[in-house]
């Protein structure tokens, strides 16, 4: 009788045991605003819209889920993750440098770069173990990408295990169809992982998953975590010279991929258009440093010719009357900022 219940109560701490080794991370983001449970790095910001990048040269910016997800080694790892971002370059200007979605034993990148290094590696490595998938803007040569509008897979460093154009599969029309990272419309990713295959797949907003993935990948997240039984999920997304605002609009995550919560795209038109104003502030923004620039010129012109005016007792006017259009450009170069700078050198050497 002892050794009966002895045995049933051995058997209910292992199935209590395996319970909590699998125990389920899911969660769901339909606005991102006010969010206690978000961890925010340099540029990012909680608009309504997540903004990890909002527009400047050289910009970093990511955001993870706080509560760091249980991974058990006991047995297969599996996790499904849906979001919905926007890539929106800067008017009159390059876009870039692309966003990741990071799966990380860390939410601290203190040595993560900008520009190619997408705000999630340097020069040398992360730091610590990453897994990425980028989907970048720019085509740099030393990591081996193969445009500047594709998707990869990478493992401790931005030099991609598995790379592919940005596109999706069209059950339709049985080929794959390509799309625009940066058209600055919502797009949609699937990252999955089940035992030791990682696939990725991309859509526009309004249609459905594919039926096939764009990459898949053999990944061991026991090899790149060795030890680690905990992880942080989130993005990171980074600028350069090429500028681009990148956003998350909408994400759910789960380690049951049966339970991913799934989206409701008439949700989620609200929250596009409040990225359309975003956008709108973005270029009235733009416009602003433009007009603002343009008149410290002329404003300076001004000056400059009027010192002219003065210097020569009026005579560069008659001579803009006298010999017309001509006369006048001359003037105006006479007094452009460079000619200007080049009299006081002259005047400073003699």
């Amino acid at each position: 009788m002892a050794s009966w219940l002895l045995q049933i109560l051995v058997i209910s701490s292992l199935h209590l045991i395996s319970l909590s080794s699998q125990q389920e991370t899911r969660f769901v983001y339909e606005n991102f605003r006010d969010q206690d449970n978000l961890y925010l790095d340099d540029s990012a910001k909680d608009l309504g819209p997540l903004r990890l990048t909002g527009g400047a040269t050289y910009e970093t910016g990511r955001a993870f889920y706080k509560k760091p997800i249980q991974f058990s080694s006991s047995g297969p790892l599996s996790f499904s993750t849906h979001f919905v971002c926007a890539l929106v370059p800067r008017t009159g200007i390059e876009g870039g440098h692309g966003l990741t979605f990071l799966l990380s034993s860390s939410m601290d990148f203190p040595n993560a770069r900008e520009t190619r290094y997408l705000g999630a590696f340097n020069e040398s490595t992360s730091g610590f173990p990453v897994l990425a998938v980028e989907l970048d803007t720019i085509r740099n040569q030393e990591f081996g990408d193969i445009d500047n509008n594709h998707v990869g897979i990478d493992v401790n460093s931005p030099i991609s295990v598995g790379i592919a154009s940005a596109s999706y599969y069209s059950d339709l029309k049985g080929k794959n169809e390509s799309i625009n990272l940066l058209s600055g419309k919502p797009i949609q990713v699937w990252v999955d992982y089940e035992g030791t295959v990682f696939n990725v797949s991309i859509s526009p907003l309004q249609v459905q998953k594919p039926s096939r993935p764009l990459l898949s990948h053999p990944i061991n997240l026991s090899e790149i975590f060795p030890n680690i039984s905990q992880l942080f999920v989130g993005f990171s997304a980074a600028t350069g010279n090429a500028v681009s605002a990148h956003y998350i609009l909408w994400w759910s995550f789960s380690t049951n991929r049966e339970s991913l919560p799934r989206l409701d795209i008439s949700r989620l038109l609200d929250i596009s258009e409040l990225l359309e104003v975003l956008i709108l502030q973005l270029h009235i923004r733009v416009y602003r440093r433009g007009l603002l620039s343009w008149l410290c010129v002329w404003v300076l012109w001004c000056w400059l010719f009027l010192q002219e005016f003065i210097s020569t007792g009026g005579r560069s006017i008659q001579k803009c009357l006298k010999h017309g259009r001509r006369s006048l450009m001359h003037i105006g170069s006479l007094t452009s900022p460079c000619t200007k700078q080049q009299r006081v050198s002259a005047r400073m050497s003699s």
